[in-house]
């Protein structure tokens, strides 16, 4: 495209000096009329040719971007949804793991009783995340990835 309208310019260029210089070709006037008349016509064409070819490409672009964008929205859902999961357990494993007098922390039996609330708490939170539907299920992920066939 860039390549064809450099070679519309230079052309363009190539016109106007012929036209303003056209007393030095001027063979025969009236076949130098039509034939810079019919150049005329076509380089019109060209022209408009060129522009409606820059919008499509143009449009195509923006087409893509929007898909990849759609792709990274879906990877950042997801990744967000496991981070609020997992982040939990982390808070409850920093909170037992502090220098300091805390519950459980002195007993034989009370590393599996954190990690079992944690646990509890992580699939509490899951729960609650797919009830209120933000959760991204492999249906939705299907469906997604359908839509972007579609658009590609």
């Amino acid at each position: 495209m860039i390549v064809i309208e450099s070679t519309y310019k230079e052309d363009e260029s190539v016109l106007k000096f012929i036209k303003h210089q056209g007393s030095f070709f001027q063979l025969n006037l009236t076949i130098n009329k039509s034939l810079f008349s019919n150049i005329y016509n076509q380089k019109s064409l060209i022209n408009s040719t060129l522009i409606s070819y820059k919008k499509f490409l143009n449009h195509i672009g923006g087409l893509v971007t929007n898909v990849v964008s759609f792709q990274l929205n879906i990877i950042m859902k997801t990744l967000s949804e496991l981070s609020i999961v997992l982040s939990i357990p982390t808070i409850i494993f920093g909170f037992w793991g502090m220098n300091t007098k805390v519950p459980l922390s002195n007993e034989s039996h009370g590393t599996v009783v954190i990690i079992t609330v944690s646990l509890i708490c992580s699939i509490l939170v899951y729960n609650w995340l797919k009830k209120k539907k933000y959760l991204l299920t492999d249906k939705k992920v299907f469906q997604l990835l359908l839509l972007k066939n579609i658009y590609v």
